[in-house]
């Protein structure tokens, strides 16, 4: 799940270095230690940094592109749920 959830959050200049299907293991670890540590850190501006924008979200009850990295700061709480942040971290 770690390798999927990765390459779903990719940056785009991981994404760029690689090709639009391709992270080097390297690339991958890499990101998802940064993704683990501002989710661990509850730092909504700082997994914002991570995200590749616009992003498509899907939640049991609606779906939404996120435009950018304002609108993902104001609706962190609802994307990261204590779920997800708890499945991210480990």
């Amino acid at each position: 799940m770690a390798i999927s959830t990765a390459v779903a959050f990719a940056p785009q200049s991981a994404l760029a270095q690689s090709g639009p299907d391709i992270l080097t293991d390297r690339q991958a670890a890499k990101f998802l230690d940064a993704l683990q540590e501002a989710v661990k850190a509850n730092e909504p501006k700082g997994v914002a940094r991570l995200m590749a924008f616009p992003l498509a979200v899907t939640t049991p009850t609606a779906s939404a592109k996120i435009a950018d990295g304002n609108s993902f700061i104001q609706n962190y709480k609802l994307i990261f749920t204590d779920s997800v942040r708890a499945a991210v971290v480990a």
